[in-house]
């Protein structure tokens, strides 16, 4: 088998070789079904394994936990080896454990094999952001990062709504087994592309070296900050959703899937406007937007006076996000051009070790106060995080000239 596309050298990006995109919107998509199974049958799983709903969503928190954890490895190897080389390698394992999930006899079981697929699934979805970071020159990278977003909303999608079509029809684990061969037919093609991407430094020293020197930057402190407390929000929050829909208003598995799919749908159209959205405002602006309709469509949930009112309240929660996250990812491309993998998943270990916490925190708020006060807490935080964010975390952006005189470019 031939090593696939020569290794790109640094410099001013020169595109991506053909097929390499389409192949990570593919692979975030399947991730991305994946980590939604949870929380659109969250109720049948904790039936299934004699759990309750809290204990559950253990699962999601050790998947989120070990996703944001392992950023801190996976980063740097990345810049030490490329980008794709590690998502080349690291996919080689996640088919089968996403397969073995379905197979778990225990809570404990489910817990743990959550924990291995959100250790492997770590090195995905950052390190494609970091490969479009080398690859696709600043002013074009919009597109294709609202690409990636947008391929995520679509995951989002089938992971709900094929997972509550097949929690009614069949059972909560066939879905699983799907994601499964969905990430087997990507790892061939993914090893051919394994060296498309450069290694752009190789440090001598400490492997964390360039984490200390991003900690050290306050514009980077602050911008980890803001996308830690958005996923606490935004991600915590609707992993409650659907069990809300169950036990508030009574709602089928399918219905919940279908329902839980809007936010999706709101992300991946949302995604195609960020670019011509950012040219005409300003990133500023969407952030701003972005954070305030999230808090507002948590607030009209909790205002809802039967689910119907529910639904046009996730297409705002989707649309708020895709505004908001994606302006986020374009700054964390931009925080380290020449060790784009650490910075990015530095970003991505803030984001998920607050989705995580988030998740659980907001679990015990939803076993002791109940779903009202989750919604507020949610809605009021994510209106905040929409008028202190958007000047807080602005990054400086490299002109064209100083983009081509930057190592590993961007």
């Amino acid at each position: 088998m031939t090593s696939g596309p020569a290794p790109v050298p640094a410099g001013r990006p020169a595109g991506a070789p053909p097929g390499l995109l389409p192949l990570l919107y593919l692979l975030a998509f399947v991730v991305m079904a994946d980590s939604r199974v949870i929380a659109t049958v969250l109720p049948q799983i904790a039936g299934d394994l004699d759990a309750t709903v809290a204990g559950v969503g253990a699962a999601m928190t050790a998947y989120l936990i070990a996703y944001g954890t392992f950023q801190l490895a996976w980063g740097p190897l990345a810049d030490r080896t490329g980008p794709m080389r590690v998502i080349a390698t690291v996919a080689i394992a996640f088919a089968p454990v996403l397969a073995l999930t379905a197979f778990v006899p225990t809570l404990e079981a489910l817990v743990g094999m959550r924990l291995l697929a959100g250790a492997v699934a770590a090195a995905f979805f950052p390190l494609a952001l970091a490969t479009v970071g080398y690859l696709i020159p600043y002013e074009d990278r919009h597109q294709a990062v609202a690409m990636l977003l947008g391929a995520v909303a679509a995951g989002q999608v089938m992971g709900a709504t094929l997972g509550g079509l097949m929690a009614e029809v069949i059972d909560w684990r066939a879905m699983y087994v799907v994601d499964g061969v969905l990430m087997a037919l990507l790892v061939v093609p993914l090893w051919r592309m394994r060296g498309a991407t450069p290694a752009p430094e190789r440090p001598g020293g400490s492997p964390f070296a360039a984490h200390r020197r991003l900690l050290g930057n306050g514009r980077a402190v602050v911008l980890y900050v803001a996308v830690l407390v958005e996923g606490a929000l935004f991600f915590g929050g609707t992993a409650y959703i659907g069990a809300l829909l169950r036990e508030v208003y009574g709602l089928s598995y399918y219905a919940i899937g279908l329902i839980l799919a809007l936010d999706g749908v709101a992300i991946l159209v949302a995604s195609r406007s960020v670019a011509a959205l950012g040219r005409r405002f300003g990133e500023n602006r969407l952030i701003a937007g972005g954070g305030v309709v999230m808090g507002l469509a948590y607030l009209a949930v909790l205002a809802a006076p039967g689910w119907g009112a529910v639904v046009p309240a996730l297409v705002a929660l989707g649309a708020g996000f895709s505004l908001c996250h994606s302006t986020f990812q374009i700054r964390a491309t931009e925080l380290a051009p020449t060790a784009r993998g650490t910075a990015i998943s530095l970003f991505a270990f803030s984001l998920f070790l607050g989705s995580g916490a988030g998740t659980a925190a907001l679990g015990a708020l939803v076993e002791t106060q109940g779903y009202d006060a989750l919604l507020v807490v949610c809605g009021v935080g994510l209106v905040v995080l929409g008028l202190v964010a958007p000047r807080s975390t602005e990054i400086r952006q490299p002109t064209p000239e100083a983009s081509a005189a930057t190592p590993g470019g961007g």
